[in-house]
């Protein structure tokens, strides 16, 4: 995962869940998780709804152009719900387990991309 700070007052790019710089990493990973649940949900609403992207955008108050972007997947429903249900089950983990959020992340990303 790519991150930046701004140390020093100049932006520092780096990857992975440990910072040379020192910055605290710790909500990084929850935050990431976030958008990628966003954005599950905003295909979600493209995949059931019959709507054009600029209707459903409107209607979930998302942007237009993400949904234009997200609409290229052409994501069928059955995939949708694997989908769906392997983000609830990150969730559940990052709720209730001690495992390493990062790694958490990063097999939902994995199983999403083989499934």
């Amino acid at each position: 995962m790519y991150s930046g700070c701004y140390t020093g007052g100049a932006r520092r790019d780096h990857i992975g869940p440990t910072p040379a710089c020192g910055c605290a990493p710790t909500s990084r990973p929850y935050q990431t998780f976030g958008l990628l649940a966003a954005q599950v949900f905003q295909l979600a609403a493209l995949t059931v709804s019959d709507a054009p992207p600029a209707t459903v955008a409107r209607d979930i108050a998302a942007s237009e152009y993400a949904l234009r972007q997200l609409a290229q997947l052409q994501v069928d429903r059955p995939r949708l719900t694997r989908i769906v249900a392997m983000m609830a089950q990150a969730d559940q983990q990052l709720k209730t387990t001690p495992a390493d959020p990062w790694l958490v992340l990063q097999a939902v990303l994995v199983k999403i991309a083989t499934s």
